[in-house]
């Protein structure tokens, strides 16, 4: 602050509470300016005769030290036996008097008003009601909860004159620099001529002048006078004020009367940098006691001559009470004077439709930057400008304008065998915003194929750039590789092609169905080597390396027989990584067992070698995870509790995973849902961007920032997690020779095919073959449960598999056979 400023505040605070004398020690601080008519009432009188803790309040301004006000609350919250009185005493001659009572253990209050100052409070006479939680925060705000009264349980109980914890310099601040922004106290600016909203001005000047005689609703006032006042305060030329005020130059303004409650705002801290006095503040909450969340900067420059004026008025992140970092982006938005697109009302006949929800996203860069498509005003119209809002972590953001045009083309639309579709994807540093149109090639059933796309990229540090193309492949299949020289894709009928050149065929001569059998590029290992995946009826059966030097193919056998689920391949840290569903029969409790498991190969040991495997959580995709420093993150609500995420981290090289919940309560009540849209993870830590809306309506949200700080992820406890088998039973072979050994004929319960399953001796080894497949040798067993056994093979290839076996019940003659998850086969009899 200001030293010339800072000096003048503590002098008038020292001096004031030094002309209190012997009444400063007493209950009352000072009573200058209350009426004397106030000061020789038997209301004021009997107040200061209560021998509990009481507050004495005139005009909402406390006049009693809060001390005892602070010892009562404490005993309170611990369930201590305290009595607190509270007199609120209006210069309209009322006054609201209420007292708070913890008795064994029980809260409980009485209200009442008066507008007769002339007699006491026969407080005998006034009823009990039931009190909650007590809550006393550090801006002088008490409040006891949802069962206090109805007109709004929260009390200013600190006085401007009391020496507590700096309360004096915060309530000085509050009082000097937040007070005249009255209800626009949110607004936001970073200079003030980005305020271009007339009513917004007029609420200032409202805020600082209080009601003006000789105006009402409809009328006008002269713009000069508006302006001589305002530009006194805010840093902006009196030419620009009056363009911002009066558009139309008739001198003129509107007066607008604001009615309802002001939002009441409070100081934290205040920091100088030179003549910049950066103010930190924040919303109390409306009946709560809780501190308020400090997410907001007024930034004021300081004169020599002890004026000041505004500079800016700005959201920036807040640290709640659980350490994480939140940010309302929202209304960094809305006080931008720009509208994401993804939230904008257009008027469809009788009703408002967001079109453009699904399309134009708002996208995270690995920054944590969000880049938002906008439009200025929110005004919606074909032919608008489209602009890109970049946010920062700091709160801070800035515009970047595109070439693009608001219409229809942004709009999915399916006409005629052709689409148009438009959506939003992130890179590191930008977004991208494409138009893709495509033509029907189906037979039997539409599939669309791209064949034209049109891409508008926008990065942080304001560069554009615009492309329109013939695409090479379908964007969501085709795969390049390293060196940009090749194209994977897969066709229409499932098969593979290389430069558009079919390698692998899959014999179909029409569109494939969802449960045909087609192969598709994963992923290049290097310039010659494409990982490719052989799927049916939408499920991933194996992984193949193709190379393009050879024309040849290996499969990995990646699918072990007690597996399913096979899928989200990746490459990390030179390995080759996906995730698979391991099952076992059920234990002995009726209970089938299943673990999802991390297989991961080092890249050197392909085509062949044995997957270290894993036990995790949560990680059914690990393409959509984010990874860094070694780790898969993960974010998914939690449904158990209401307003927390849960946030699940996974390190490959260990095994290991960690787990924490996310609680956002500080920001919410149960009248909210939440949705984390994406994430990353950034220098600062773990960054996500949240949907929070009203449960009753759907369709309308704010956009919220929050940050896990570093500090707090550090303090995660990795874990590895146990498998099934870290608790079989190992037994000998030779056991399960004797359970299993011999030809075995199986029906498939589903369709009725039979199929045969020979356990066989060959020399030393023992040996499984299942149907067609290549013989596998039996290399150790477990026991998993009374009747179920896991037993580990090889296949031909040297690669792992595994079979599950289970005698059933006792006596009753049944085995049964673990294939693929989906395929359990009973035994019929020996052949």
């Amino acid at each position: 602050m200001n030293k010339r400023i800072l000096a003048l505040l503590l002098a008038a605070v020292l001096l004031l509470a030094a002309g209190c004398g012997e009444q400063g020690k007493g209950k009352i601080l000072s009573a200058e300016g209350v009426p004397q008519e106030v000061l020789q009432s038997a209301l004021y009188k009997a107040a200061l005769e209560e021998e509990t803790a009481t507050v004495i309040a005139y005009n909402s301004v406390p006049l009693t030290d809060s001390a005892p006000l602070r010892a009562a609350v404490e005993k309170m919250q611990t369930g201590e036996d305290a009595v607190l009185t509270y007199y609120e005493i209006n210069a309209d001659g009322r006054c609201w008097a209420w007292r708070l009572t913890m008795k064994d253990g029980v809260a409980s209050y009485q209200s009442t008003r008066t507008e007769d100052w002339n007699s006491a409070i026969d407080w005998e006479s006034v009823l009990y009601r039931q009190a909650g939680e007590i809550k006393l925060n550090s801006c002088g705000y008490l409040s006891f909860g949802e069962e206090g009264p109805a007109y709004a349980p929260l009390y200013w109980v600190f006085s401007p004159l009391d020496t507590y914890d700096g309360y004096n310099e915060r309530y000085e601040l509050t009082k000097t620099y937040l007070k005249p922004l009255w209800a626009q106290g949110g607004a936001q600016f970073g200079k003030p001529e980005d305020i271009t909203d007339p009513w917004t001005w007029m609420f200032f000047y409202d805020g600082m002048t209080g009601e003006y005689e000789g105006y009402h609703e409809g009328g006008t006032m002269p713009t000069q006078e508006v302006v001589n006042l305002l530009v006194s305060r805010f840093e902006i030329s009196e030419q620009k004020l009056r363009s911002l005020l009066d558009p139309d130059g008739d001198g003129s303004i509107e007066w607008i009367e604001h009615g309802g409650i002001a939002p009441q705002y409070f100081a934290k801290e205040a920091v100088q940098e030179g003549d910049l006095l950066r103010i930190r503040f924040g919303l109390l909450p409306d009946s709560d006691g809780s501190e308020p969340i400090y997410d907001r900067e007024l930034t004021v420059r300081l004169a020599e001559d002890g004026s000041w004026k505004y500079v800016s008025n700005r959201t920036v992140p807040a640290e709640l009470e659980n350490g994480l970092v939140a940010m309302d982006l929202s209304r960094i938005l809305r006080g931008s004077g720009w509208e994401p697109l993804e939230t904008i009302d257009v008027q469809e006949g009788e009703n408002k439709v967001q079109p453009f929800m699904a399309t134009m996203q708002g996208q995270m860069l690995a920054d944590g930057t969000m880049a938002f498509p906008v439009i200025r005003d929110g005004e919606y119209a074909d032919g608008k400008p489209i602009a890109v809002l970049m946010v920062h972590t700091d709160g801070s953001y800035n515009v970047i304008e595109t070439l693009l045009t608001c219409g229809k083309w942004m709009r999915t639309n399916y006409t005629a065998g052709k689409a148009i579709d438009t959506d939003t994807e992130a890179t590191e540093q930008s977004i991208i915003i494409r138009t893709t149109y495509s033509e029907d090639v189906g037979v039997g059933f539409s599939y669309y194929e791209p064949t034209r796309i049109v891409e508008t990229e926008v990065w942080a540090d304001g560069k554009v750039e615009s492309r329109d193309y013939v695409p090479e492949g379908n964007r969501y299949t085709m795969r390049k590789s390293p060196d940009g020289q090749h194209v994977a894709d897969a066709t229409g009928n499932g098969s593979l092609t290389i430069d558009g050149v079919t390698v692998i065929e899959t014999g179909l001569n029409r569109t494939i169905w969802e449960y045909d059998t087609f192969y598709r590029p994963e992923l290049w290992l290097d310039n010659d080597r494409l990982v490719i995946s052989a799927n049916y009826y939408r499920y991933c059966n194996d992984y193949g390396i193709y190379s393009l030097s050879t024309g040849e193919i290996v499969w990995l056998g990646a699918m072990r027989y007690n597996q399913y689920g096979l899928g989200s391949l990746a490459l990390l840290d030179g390995k080759l990584c996906w995730t698979a569903i391991d099952e076992f029969e059920c234990n002995d409790q009726g209970d089938l067992l299943l673990e999802q498991v991390f297989c991961s190969i080092p890249i050197e040991e392909l085509p062949y070698g044995t997957p270290s495997c894993a036990v995790v959580k949560d990680f059914y995709y690990i393409a959509n995870k984010e990874y860094a420093d070694g780790c898969l993150w993960d974010i998914r609500k939690n449904f158990d509790i209401n307003e927390c995420f849960d946030v699940s981290v996974f390190e490959p090289a260990s095994g290991k995973s960690a787990k924490m919940e996310l609680l956002v309560r500080q920001l919410d009540d149960d009248d909210y849902n939440w949705n984390c849209i994406s994430y990353r993870m950034t220098e600062q830590g773990l960054v996500l961007c949240c949907h929070r809306w009203y449960k009753d309506n759907s369709t309308h949200y704010t956009t919220w920032q929050i940050i896990v700080p570093k500090e707090l992820l550090d303090k995660l406890e990795y874990e590895k997690l146990p498998s099934v088998l870290d608790s079989a039973e190992e037994i000998p072979l030779t056991k399960i020779e004797e359970i299993f050994g011999g030809r075995w004929l199986w029906t498939d319960t589903d369709t009725d095919a039979q199929y045969e399953l020979t356990l066989y001796r060959r020399g030393d080894a023992l040996y499984c073959k299942w149907a067609d497949a290549e013989p596998q040798e039996l290399v150790s067993a477990k026991k998993t449960g009374t009747t179920a056994y896991y037993i580990a093979t090889r296949r031909a290839n040297s690669t792992t598999d595994a079979l599950v076996l289970d005698t059933g019940k006792p006596k009753d003659n049944k085995i049964s056979a673990l294939f693929h998850g989906w395929h359990t086969l009973t035994y019929q009899g020996e052949a």
